[in-house]
């Protein structure tokens, strides 16, 4: 396998790191550079619920200065930058164009709750806000990718009227393998592959709700029925919650491509998977 390359939508290295006081290559990471795999890794940015107005932007801009002195320059994988939760930009449209002169190539609109965009995956009520159309409309202005993991479904369907471009779901599961409130319906999966958008199965346990690697094959197996061949790709969300001791790491990564391989699915078709269409995607929409 020393062939094999991966793109991973999402992890939470770097807030992990930062609030451990760990070092970039530190042993207790998720994320670690493997001998012989091709790694591109997007790093999220973690602003969670606590964290609002200029409170959520300090805490960005520490987990930015953090990024940029340990993960950006690493020599042995390719690193990309996302934020999760746009509680980030303060309520503040010029701040679009901040981060995508940094280089951030996709932002969730929320984490779980509300924010001033939006409302997250556990709020029952509400929507798309004013300033969440102004800011999807910004983004792909500067060629940051929507992302609509943790959005509650209400805000996803006010979302559809207002993309022009594809989204994605970094970090996300399929509800009709699991019925956990932050996985993503049928109908929003097919919304997904009708406009060529990217989905990154999640490898949480809790998501997943059973065994990981079978899950995941279910997941594939399941997107691949609604005709998502070209929308599956891998969102790891390593750092950023408890995995299960057999894919806990990116070492795990090559033991998950050789089972998905002996379960029957071909290696043109895990290909797609594990690196091109999330390279597809970027490069063809938000290059």
């Amino acid at each position: 396998m020393t062939d094999l390359a991966i793109i991973d939508l999402h992890c939470d290295t770097v807030s992990r790191a930062l609030d451990k006081g760990y070092k970039q290559n530190d042993k207790r990471l998720a994320f670690q550079p493997v001998k012989g795999l091709n790694q591109t890794q997007f790093f999220a940015l973690f602003v969670d619920d606590n964290y609002r107005g200029e409170a959520a932007v300090r805490r960005a801009e520490s987990l930015y200065r953090f990024y940029l002195s340990g993960f950006k320059s690493a020599k042995d994988f390719k690193a990309l930058l996302s934020v999760e939760n746009a509680a980030a930009l303060d309520g503040t449209i010029e701040n679009v164009k901040k981060w995508a002169d940094r280089g951030c190539k996709m932002m969730t609109l929320t984490w779980n709750g509300e924010n001033e965009l939006s409302y997250g995956a556990s709020c029952d009520t509400g929507g798309l806000k004013p300033f969440g159309k102004q800011v999807i409309a910004e983004m792909e202005k500067y060629k940051i990718a929507v992302d609509l993991s943790h959005l509650n479904e209400k805000s996803f369907s006010a979302v559809l009227g207002t993309v022009c471009r594809p989204f994605v779901f970094s970090h996300s599961c399929c509800y009709s393998v699991a019925p956990h409130r932050r996985n993503v319906k049928d109908w929003q999966l097919k919304e997904l592959i009708a406009c060529g958008g990217i989905i990154g199965l999640c490898f949480y346990p809790e998501f997943l709700g059973g065994d990981v690697f079978e899950k995941l094959y279910e997941n594939i197996v399941h997107i691949l029925d609604l005709g998502g061949e070209k929308c599956i790709c891998l969102g790891s969300d390593f750092d950023g919650a408890k995995m299960d001791e057999k894919l806990s790491c990116t070492h795990d990564l090559v033991s998950l491509y050789d089972y998905l391989y002996k379960r029957g699915l071909p290696k043109p078709l895990l290909q797609d998977i594990f690196y091109k269409n999330a390279e597809f995607f970027f490069k063809g929409f938000y290059n």
